[in-house]
């Protein structure tokens, strides 16, 4: 059993059950640091709350490593910056460069499997309006073709189609 902040004590959750979302995570991808790669299995994009952004919401991706990488743990101030294991699961912000990430998670959900790499290849590149945007090259590469759905296959039965002369 553990015990919230309150004292109170409470169930844990059974084996083998763990936190998804950004909680299930050793820290955010660090992308001040012009060098630092990620590489690994994109595993899912998500959603959380965020209270800098005017939707209320931002969405991230995360990313199973296959090498080690530099993360940010924790946040605000408090953060430190720490290095993530392969074989750990890392969040990679959604942005400009990784937006195209999206497209893959039906495919992910349908059995797909995606290696990526993210490497941030310079400093932050000035934008109009006086904003920036980190300089974050992502490339993809499939594993793993998605299973064939079942609604893409042909009915095989006597009587079907291909059985008609």
């Amino acid at each position: 059993m553990a015990r919230n902040q309150e004292t109170v004590v409470v169930p844990q959750a059974p084996e083998g059950f763990r936190r998804i979302g950004s909680a299930d995570s050793c820290g955010w991808f660090n992308q001040g640091k012009i060098g630092n790669a990620f590489y690994g299995t994109l595993t899912g994009m998500f959603e959380r709350k965020d209270e800098l952004r005017p939707e209320g919401t931002s969405k991230f991706f995360q990313v199973l490593l296959s090498q080690p990488c530099e993360v940010r743990a924790g946040s605000g101030e408090d953060a430190n910056m720490v290095q993530a294991n392969a074989g750990e699961t890392i969040n990679v912000n959604y942005g400009p460069r990784t937006k195209v990430l999206e497209a893959l998670i039906k495919e992910i959900h349908a059995g797909a499997v995606y290696e990526v790499y993210g490497v941030i290849a310079s400093a932050k590149r000035k934008l109009k309006g006086g904003k920036s945007m980190h300089n974050l090259d992502v490339l993809v590469k499939m594993v793993k073709a998605p299973d064939a759905s079942v609604e893409d296959s042909e009915p095989d039965f006597d009587g079907s189609s291909d059985d008609v002369a």
